[in-house]
């Protein structure tokens, strides 16, 4: 998991400090749970994953800049 991560003034729970485990593929996604295939890493079975900040932000800019683009020629 992580360290806990709370307010300091509220002692609100805020979540968890992420931690970099590896890297895995997705074999087979059903409603409510993902099959991975472990490619590197510590992942243990249990663990909760999510797409790390290269793959979301790439997922985020796709179609984006490409009006600006062609405006400006950039």
């Amino acid at each position: 998991m992580g360290i806990v991560i709370s307010n300091p003034y509220t002692k609100e729970f805020l979540g968890w400090d992420e931690v970099y485990l590896g890297k895995v593929k997705v074999t087979r996604v059903l409603s409510k749970i993902s099959y991975v295939q472990k490619i590197e890493g510590r992942i243990q079975k249990g663990a909760i994953l999510r797409k790390g900040k290269k793959q979301q932000e790439a997922e985020d800019s796709v179609g984006k800049g490409s009006m600006f683009d062609q405006m400006f020629g950039n």
